[in-house]
């Protein structure tokens, strides 16, 4: 195993415990997404939040805002090798 394996394994492992701390209802906003994913909000909508693979958001009746489950947004970032900021 290389050491940019064993790097990107202790980076899934260390992902994977932090989505642990999370309720599986945890909800973010598309702000709180993109502090994860270590991208601009902007540039995260524009993007990543497309793509077809990225979790689909909800639409909570009352506020006209979507959120994203926090678990699955973690998980995406674990599957895709996202450089994650935390």
């Amino acid at each position: 195993m290389t050491t940019e394996e064993v790097v990107n394994e202790l980076q899934s492992i260390k992902n994977l415990l932090a989505a642990s701390q999370f309720g599986e209802n945890q909800l973010w906003n598309a702000q709180q997404c993109a502090d994860y994913l270590g991208l601009t909000r902007a540039y995260a909508l524009r993007t990543v939040m497309k793509n077809k693979s990225f979790p689909q958001p909800f639409e909570i009746e009352g506020i006209n805002a979507l959120r994203w489950n926090a678990c699955e947004v973690m998980q995406y970032a674990v599957k895709h090798r996202v450089n994650v900021t935390n």
